[in-house]
Formats: C-alpha cells, sequence, structure tokens
C-alpha cells in the first residue's frame, strides 16, 4: 500500500493504491486541497489524523 500527492487542475488530494499498480488503480482517501490558507489548514489536519495513522499501520 503507498499513499502519495496526486494532483490536477489546481487542485491536489491523497490517493492509496497498491505499490505495484498505483497509477492504474487507486482510491481518494481525501477531499480536494486548493492553494489556499483554509485548504492548507485542512490538508495540515488531515496528514495529523488521517495519515500518521496509515503510517504507523503500515509499520507493524
Amino acid at each position: 500500500m503507498i499513499v502519495f500527492g496526486s494532483s490536477g487542475m489546481g487542485d491536489w488530494h491523497y490517493p492509496m493504491g497498491s505499490k505495484k499498480s498505483q497509477f492504474v488503480k487507486n482510491y481518494i482517501i481525501s477531499e480536494n486541497f486548493v492553494s489556499n490558507r483554509k485548504s492548507d489548514e485542512n490538508a495540515m489536519g488531515f496528514e495529523k489524523a488521517i495519515l500518521s495513522v496509515i503510517a504507523e499501520f503500515q509499520q507493524i
């Protein structure tokens, strides 16, 4: 499993997929973020609340 940032048309989000085929089939696990203060705050909250838990899970 791999989580990565993906962007397009001025916004970006976090998808998750298999390491071998993450660009063929992946699942969006976050809302779309844009480049502004409120969206940056939401992205930081997502990283702390969700991505940190996923990272811990991957280490197990």
